[in-house]
C-alpha cells in the first residue's frame, strides 16, 4: 500500500472517530428518560396542569405539602384509596363514565382557597376524569393543581 493511501485511510478513521464522539456527546445532552418506574409519568402535555410521578406523590404525602383529592366515585374510594386522600362528591346527573368530582365541592372542602396545592388522582391512566377536573379547576382560578395520572385502578 502506498504512503498516500495509508494517510488517507488514517484520516478517514480519525474523521469517523470524531463523528462518533460528536454523536455520543449530543445523545448525552438529550433529555434522559426517567431512571426508575417511580419517576415515570404518562407524558401528557395537552392538559392545563402538570403530571407528577409516583416518587413526587410519595414526597407530597410524606411532607403533607398538598391536598390529595381522589376524583373517583365513593364506591371506588371505599374499596381503596391513598391514606389521607379526600373524597369529594360526584357530579349529580352524569353517567358513571363521566361522573367526577365537582369543582364546587372541591371549593367547599378547601374553603375556597384557590392557591391551595392540590394533587388529583383517579382510576388510572385511561381515566380522563382526573385531567378533566384539573382543567376545570385551572379555569376556575386554582393556581397550584397537579395530577397523579397513573392513579389507582379499581
Amino acid at each position: 500500500m502506498s504512503a498516500h493511501r495509508a494517510v488517507a485511510g488514517a484520516r478517514g478513521l480519525v474523521a469517523g472517530a470524531v463523528l462518533a464522539a460528536a454523536l455520543a456527546a449530543g445523545a448525552a445532552r438529550a433529555e434522559a428518560p426517567p431512571t426508575t418506574i417511580d419517576h415515570a409519568t404518562l407524558g401528557d402535555t395537552e392538559s392545563r396542569t402538570p403530571e407528577i410521578s409516583t416518587a413526587d406523590l410519595t414526597d407530597v404525602i410524606a411532607r403533607g405539602s398538598a391536598a390529595v383529592i381522589d376524583t373517583r366515585s365513593f364506591a371506588e374510594y371505599a374499596i381503596s384509596h391513598i391514606p389521607g386522600a379526600i373524597s369529594v362528591a360526584e357530579r349529580p346527573g352524569l353517567a358513571k363514565a363521566r361522573s367526577a368530582s365537582d369543582v364546587g365541592e372541591i371549593d367547599r372542602v378547601l374553603g375556597g382557597r384557590r392557591d391551595t396545592a392540590i394533587v388529583l388522582y383517579g382510576n388510572g391512566p385511561f381515566d380522563g376524569s382526573t385531567r378533566r377536573i384539573a382543567d376545570h379547576l385551572a379555569v376556575a382560578g386554582y393556581t397550584n393543581v397537579r395530577r397523579y395520572q397513573l392513579g389507582i385502578p379499581v
